[in-house]
């Protein structure tokens, strides 16, 4: 008896986030746009005062709507290119896309209205807000999360809320350093096999990373959170120490040999030395 022919599977149906096109009214004091679209308050990362946008709908409350920046129909006079290529998806740094000179300008007058808003304080003469040196590669300390995408570790920042890790890579606000420390930590935990925690489910190892570097002594200090306080309560045969490097230059081969030698323990405390 012949085999009836089988039925062909339906194209399965994305859920697409709604668009609406609105004008950016200000930032609030996170540099986050807001907007106003019918009687609800918008909230825009990556987007700025005066540009029109084209902004897909993620939230929708009863008083506010979280959006995601689509299309910039009409740019604001200051806006650049940013220097990190996880902008749009990490969102961790919201005025990024704002020329620096402008930003300082957002942060003067972020101090003004924060003063302004108690009347002993109301026209406070506010002081110049004085630009660094070098407004990239100066960031020295670093919590960052532990996340796992079909089998592929990342480590980096959730993305503004969700649970969602975007591993954000060679970070240009970093120092060199601690973008080193990031990308072995990140190939010793793939290589070696180690237990990522998941929120969802509720298990494994790692959560957090903290990285710490002193840049005159070219020292790093990396911490692991792990979601178990007793390693021998887990199912891990993998212990986590923290400790601090020696020495005043790294190579990426360095790093590993201490992450290998200090880092990750075996579930025997005895072999937990660093050598």
């Amino acid at each position: 008896m012949a085999t009836p022919p089988a039925k062909p599977r339906k194209a399965s149906k994305r859920s697409v986030a709604p668009l609406i096109e609105t004008t950016i009214d200000h930032l609030n004091d996170e540099g986050i746009g807001i907007a106003r679209f019918e009687t609800k308050e918008v909230w825009v990362t990556g987007a700025l005062p005066g540009e029109k946008v084209a902004v897909a709908i993620e939230h929708k409350g009863q008083r506010r709507i979280i959006g995601r920046l689509q299309k910039v129909l009409s740019r604001h006079p200051r806006r650049i290119s940013p220097p990190c290529t996880h902008a749009r998806h990490c969102q961790g740094c919201s005025l990024v896309q704002l020329d620096y000179s402008a930003q300082l300008s957002f942060k003067e007058e972020k101090i003004r209205r924060a003063f302004s808003s108690y009347p002993g304080l109301k026209g406070i003469k506010v002081a110049e807000t004085l630009a660094a040196p070098n407004p990239l590669g100066y960031r020295t300390n670093a919590k960052l999360v532990f996340g796992k995408e079909r089998g592929r570790v990342l480590i980096g920042l959730y993305r503004r809320g969700t649970h969602d890790v975007v591993d954000i890579g060679d970070c240009p606000l970093h120092h060199p350093l601690l973008n080193k420390v990031v990308q072995v930590v990140r190939e010793e935990v793939q290589r070696q096999k180690v237990f990522v925690y998941d929120p969802k489910t509720g298990k494994g190892l790692l959560r957090h990373l903290a990285i710490k570097v002193a840049p005159d002594s070219a020292k790093v200090m990396v911490t692991f959170v792990t979601a178990e306080r007793n390693f021998r309560r887990t199912d891990s045969s993998w212990q986590v120490a923290a400790t601090q490097s020696t020495g005043s230059h790294f190579g990426a081969s360095e790093y590993q040999h201490v992450i290998r030698q200090c880092y990750f323990w075996t579930g025997n405390p005895e072999d937990g030395r660093c050598s």
